[in-house]
């Protein structure tokens, strides 16, 4: 992994990926509690909606891991996959944030040391 990465990026989409995995655990969970999953038609559109949002926060992981290599073009592609789950996989409000930061990011250029100083005459 590179040094010079946008660390806000990555956390953020990181966070934020992590919480759409709640999205679709905790209602999931609720679901089985209360014994809602018998219900066929209720079972099947949840099941839908639940793979979709799980698609996008996995590929928001994916993205927050893309914005840790430090590549300039992959952490582009980063917060374009971020602004993408932000709209299509839930409006987590940190995706959002993170993906702007991954996309304004750009690489510090290194910093030259300055030549040797001549030597004495």
């Amino acid at each position: 992994m590179a040094d010079d990465y946008p660390m806000g990026a990555f956390v953020l989409l990181l966070i934020g990926g992590i919480l759409q995995l709640a999205y679709v655990a905790l209602p999931g969970m609720f679901a089985g509690m209360f014994g809602l999953s018998g219900m066929f038609s209720g079972t099947l559109i949840f099941g839908v909606c639940a793979g979709w949002f799980l698609l996008w926060a996995i590929l928001t992981i994916l993205a927050a891991i893309w914005a840790k290599t430090g590549d300039p073009a992959k952490v582009h592609k980063a917060g374009i996959v971020g602004i993408l789950a932000f709209i299509l996989g839930g409006f987590n409000i940190l995706t959002l944030i993170g993906a702007i930061l991954a996309l304004v990011w750009k690489k510090k250029a290194p910093v030259a040391a300055p030549p040797p100083p001549p030597p004495p005459a």
